[in-house]
């Protein structure tokens, strides 16, 4: 069930898609599953064709290592984004994020998540984790309900928007 890369030691994981990767169900059973020591970065790209899932909800996990989550255009996520320790980073560049149902970047600190041309509305109660929330080039993003973070920038050199909305 889906792809699970380790190194205990040093280094990186890399791993690149295209196609569609579907996790089980259960403890385990996450669409991309990453793990390393804390010096470990993983990589993860989805291209163009790529569709993550799983069963238990998790398409992609990564443990105490510094993870690198990059959803291209074309591409797309279903389910829950749980990053573990280390400075991670979530890019939505282009790709589909309307099924994500939670975007947490772990502990630690330098944790990033940003959108980049594409558009959407994202629950601010689903983003956790997160330092930095980066909403760049031709973006038009709505967070509604509150959005915890350090930092929110709006980077705009094109078209775009940013619209923080109140449920309440």
């Amino acid at each position: 069930d889906g792809i699970f890369l380790s190194n205990d030691g040093t280094g990186t994981n890399s791993v690149t898609v295209t196609g569609t990767v579907t996790g089980g169900s259960g403890v385990a059973r996450e669409g991309i599953d990453t793990r390393g020591g804390a010096a470990t970065v993983s990589t993860v790209t989805l291209n163009s064709g790529a569709a993550v899932s799983a069963a238990s909800g998790t398409a992609i996990l990564n443990d105490e290592g510094i993870a690198n989550v990059t959803v291209n255009s074309g591409a797309g996520v279903t389910g829950a984004i749980n990053l573990g320790d280390g400075a991670d980073s979530i890019t939505f560049n282009g790709g589909d994020f309307s099924a994500v149902t939670s975007f947490d970047g772990g502990l630690g600190a330098g944790d990033s998540l940003t959108f980049k041309g594409v558009t959407g509305t994202v629950a601010g109660g689903n983003v956790t984790g997160m330092e930095s929330v980066v909403v760049d080039t031709g973006s038009d993003m709505t967070f509604s309900g509150t959005l915890s973070t350090g930092q929110l920038t709006a980077t705009n050199t094109g078209s775009g928007a940013l619209k923080v909305t109140s449920t309440g």
